[in-house]
């Protein structure tokens, strides 16, 4: 077996990697939950002509100088294949726990499950298969959207699939285990755009956003520390980090729609790592409504004209056969991190009813809000371990036969 070799020994079990824009996660079939979750940036230190590449949380959490980083991933969509090769050579690596295993002597001898977005470009497609076969030596691959695979989760194979994560929002109907492509309804307010306007009340309060390599402290004390040559990319990087984990950690969804001139909301405060604490009141509450009221956005940024979350939901679901539009509003399945605000299956629900036929019941079915953010490779998890998905693989000899374009003509 050749270095950085992956083996299952006799029952080989699938790789399960789904690709998004905050996030890469890797794992097996069969698993419940991923085994490893890497952030989907690369960290590009140029030094004359060579350039050094970062992966992972212990490299991206030091600040080495003159590193930019880079986003490989965005609006759900792969923009450089190159450096998210770099990411999965990482998480392969540490699978097998070699590390330091370079990408050209690491061999996969397990098939692989790619989940991606139901946007995912044809082009992209096509040079992850190459990448597959030719560099990882891998035996087979099979291609899944993530609402397919997030439908599968759920144990149903018909439903309505409304995925918010941190690049894109879109309903996306399901019809016995196939996406209806023509009927999908997107948008881009989703968690990047959320915790930007978190981003922006915090700096209109004058709150300091320090991560812990900007200061030393000591007791009470708290200095600032002068860090040359770190780029602004990376402070960029770490500061999105924070404010996400204060929007995770205090923001919610309201019950009712409300604006900034909505009544006071109870306050609710969160620890900074210097030790100082920032306090959001209202704030909390009309930063994640802009999913369910994107007019709210500032009008120069372009994006006050998307629908809103219920309105994709209804739109998406009118536009269906009507022979199946009731069980589609009976299996709405919202998946995602954006979606595992606390109270916001219950204000999709009753948004949705005030706007649909009442012929319909509807029904949103909830997820644990922790795992809403995993649904879609828990879905392909469970997909790649069914008995009779083994004759649905792409496997080498098909490759050689019909080239790489076989991934946008073998997987719909």
């Amino acid at each position: 077996m050749s270095a950085g070799q992956i083996s299952g020994g006799d029952d080989i079990s699938a790789l399960v990697i789904d690709t998004g824009s905050r996030n890469v996660r890797f794992g097996f079939s069969g698993n419940d939950t991923p085994t490893l979750t890497i952030p989907s940036v690369v960290g590009a230190q140029s030094s004359g002509t060579e350039t050094s590449n970062f992966v992972g949380d212990t490299e991206l959490l030091y600040p080495h100088k003159h590193m930019d980083i880079e986003r490989p991933v965005t609006n759900g969509v792969i923009q450089n294949v190159e450096k998210v090769c770099e990411i999965y050579s990482y998480g392969l690596n540490r699978l097998t726990g070699r590390r330091n295993a370079d990408l050209s002597e690491l061999r996969v001898s397990h098939p692989i499950l790619m989940i991606d977005p139901i946007v995912c470009p044809s082009a992209v497609r096509a040079e992850l298969v190459e990448y597959l076969f030719e560099t990882l030596d891998c035996p087979a691959v099979y291609f899944a959207h993530s609402a397919v695979t997030a439908c599968y989760a759920s144990a149903r194979y018909t439903g309505l699939v409304l995925e918010s994560g941190a690049g894109y929002t879109a309903a996306v109907p399901i019809h016995e285990g196939y996406a209806l492509h023509n009927h999908v309804v997107s948008s881009p307010i989703a968690g990047d755009v959320i915790t930007g306007i978190l981003d922006s009340k915090l700096n209109d309060k004058h709150v300091d956003l320090l991560s812990p390599y900007q200061y030393f402290k000591r007791g009470s004390s708290v200095t600032h520390r002068h860090l040359p040559g770190i780029t602004d990319s990376y402070h960029a990087f770490r500061r999105a980090m924070l404010v996400e984990d204060i929007k995770e950690s205090i923001c919610d969804v309201p019950d009712v729609p409300m604006d900034d001139s909505t009544d006071p909301t109870p306050p609710e405060s969160y620890s900074l790592p210097d030790g100082s604490t920032v306090t959001l009141g209202t704030e909390r509450l009309t930063v994640p409504e802009v999913l369910f009221n994107p007019t709210m956005l500032d009008t120069t940024a372009g994006r006050n004209n998307n629908p809103a979350v219920q309105g994709m939901v209804v739109s998406s679901i009118a536009s269906c056969d009507e022979s199946i539009q009731r069980d589609l509003f009976q299996n709405i399945l919202p998946v995602g991190g954006s979606t595992a605000f606390p109270q916001f299956v219950r204000r999709l629900t009753s948004e949705i009813d005030t706007m649909k036929l009442p012929v319909f019941k509807t029904k949103v079915h909830s997820y644990n809000p922790a795992e809403r953010g995993q649904a879609a490779w828990t879905g392909g998890s469970i997909l790649s371990s069914l008995g009779t998905f083994h004759q649905l693989w792409l496997d080498r000899a098909e490759f050689l036969e019909h080239g790489k374009g076989v991934a946008n003509t073998k997987f719909l």
